[in-house]
């Protein structure tokens, strides 16, 4: 659909863009900008809040973290910013166009979803989007630099490409670990967990067990099975 083409399009203005000077910041120039483009004109990010889309991401994850430690410290009053942003009044009417964040206000305004959840449900939209699809660009971009017959097979045949992109998210997980909450009383492979309790699911170790994997530590596009890995938690 019309997404589809705006990712194809953005993705071949910006690779042609950096190939022609032939040395460039794959990170920055390449896994960063296709998610921050693409993500701000879908969500309606006005310029400035655009600019700060990298800051809030990162402050969102670096707030998971115990709360004595400096990096959480200093993400809380980020996403204290980000937040403010969100609820600000005339932020709606300021958003792109038939956008997604301008229709959810509207379906706020309408009674479909509750008004005060809008805010956070457009955060939804604009931090969880950036850090996993730029860790995985890159993850991929340093993959196959460093497995280039892993890359002469992929374009060969473009096929390979689906399977890949499990395959590179399998093996450098994005997202490394989340923690669960603990609803009820549960058995995990022998160990109690209590209700109330907070589990940490650790995907990273999931997507190299070597029970589910032969070589987990191996670089394979061709692998089989590649689309059960569960680097982003399913």
């Amino acid at each position: 659909g019309g997404l589809e083409a705006a990712l194809e399009e953005e993705a071949e203005a910006g690779v042609s863009r950096v190939v022609e000077r032939r040395e460039f910041d794959a990170v920055a120039e390449i896994a960063q900008h296709l998610p921050l483009t693409v993500v701000s004109k879908c969500v309606g990010l006005l310029a400035e809040g655009r600019a700060q889309m990298l800051a809030w991401a990162e402050a969102g994850f670096n707030c998971f973290g115990p709360l004595d430690k400096e990096r959480a410290a200093a993400g809380f009053p980020v996403v204290e910013g980000l937040m403010a942003y969100l609820r600000d009044e005339s932020l709606p009417a300021r958003l792109g166009e038939d956008s997604w964040g301008r229709r959810l206000f509207e379906a706020g305004a309408r009674g479909e979803v509750a008004e005060g959840k809008c805010p956070v449900m457009l955060n939804a939209y604009v931090t969880p989007s950036l850090d996993t699809t730029i860790n995985a660009i890159s993850s991929g971009i340093w993959l196959f630099a460093r497995h280039p017959e892993q890359w002469d097979a992929v374009r060969e045949d473009p096929g390979l490409l689906p399977n890949a992109a499990n395959e590179i998210v399998r093996l450098e997980s994005p997202v490394t670990a989340f923690t669960r909450f603990v609803k009820e009383p549960r058995t995990v492979d022998g160990v109690e967990l209590p209700a109330g309790s907070r589990a940490i699911v650790i995907f990273a170790s999931a997507n190299r067990d070597e029970r589910q994997w032969e070589g987990p530590d191996r670089f394979d596009i061709r692998r089989e099975g590649a689309a059960r890995q569960l680097g982003w938690g399913y």
